[in-house]
Order: structure tokens, then sequence, then C-alpha cells
């Protein structure tokens, strides 16, 4: 039986090569229109064009991913239930952590809710910031 832990690095693994074949000696510099199209398909979900901007311009930095597989892998692992999570809302889409183990969302459907908190030990979802922009303005 796998650990929760197991299964999350297989998928991490599997998602993301890149980096995990150089275990983060290389420096993903910021995503491509086509790491884009390769979230937005894997996910099955459209991207908004605020969260399309920012990643773009590199302003995703740790702890925001910029790595379309460990996007990819973890909204995998929060769909399918690995970390505990029943009847994740697919619209939401984590894009970073807090350093705790909380991941930041957005709502593809509503960027305009700002940004979320999922909590791992409560696994509660809050707003944690009124705007995307403005937080992400924070982070760079």
């Amino acid at each position: 039986m796998l650990t929760i832990a197991a299964v999350c690095f297989t998928r991490w693994r599997n998602e993301s090569p890149k980096l995990y074949n150089c275990l983060g000696s290389e420096n993903y510099p910021h995503m491509t229109s086509e790491d884009i199209k390769t979230i937005e398909g894997k996910l099955d979900v459209m991207l908004p064009h605020p969260f399309v901007e920012a990643a773009l311009s590199g302003a995703f930095k740790d702890p925001l991913h910029d790595d379309p597989g460990s996007i990819v892998g973890i909204n995998m692992s929060l769909r399918s239930g690995d970390f505990g999570d029943e009847n994740w809302n697919p619209n939401l889409v984590a894009f970073g952590h807090d350093g705790g183990g909380n991941y930041f969302c957005i709502d593809v459907q509503n960027i305009d809710a700002g940004v979320f908190l999922r909590d791992h030990e409560t696994l509660e979802t809050t707003k944690e910031h009124e705007s995307f922009s403005r937080f992400i303005q924070e982070w760079t």
C-alpha cells in the first residue's frame, strides 16, 4: 500500500520529469504558452487571462509554482483525494503553497473571487486575498 507521500511523489515525478530528473538543480525560468496549454489540457480548465499573464511574465516564484508539472500534479492529487479531500471543486486550481502545507488556489470560473487557501489540516478552503493581481504583486 502506498502512502500519501509516495503517491504524491510518484505523481510529481511523472508529471514533472524535468525537475525530478535534476532534483531541483535546473531553474525553470518561467512558464511558456505551451506550459499553459499543458496545464489547461491535463486539468481540463481554461485558465483566466490574469493568471496566464502572471505565469508568462515570470511572476510565479517559490512558493508559487513556476512548473506546469507541479501544478498539474498537485491538482490531480487534490482531485483524486490523495490529501483527504472529498469532492474537490475542479474549478479550483492550486498554484502555490504557503510553506506550511497549505495551497493557494484560484477559481478558474471567477478570477475576481480572489485567492483561496486550502488548509492541509482542516481541509477547508477559505479566501486568503481579495484580488489575484494584488496577491501576485505581493509575491514579486
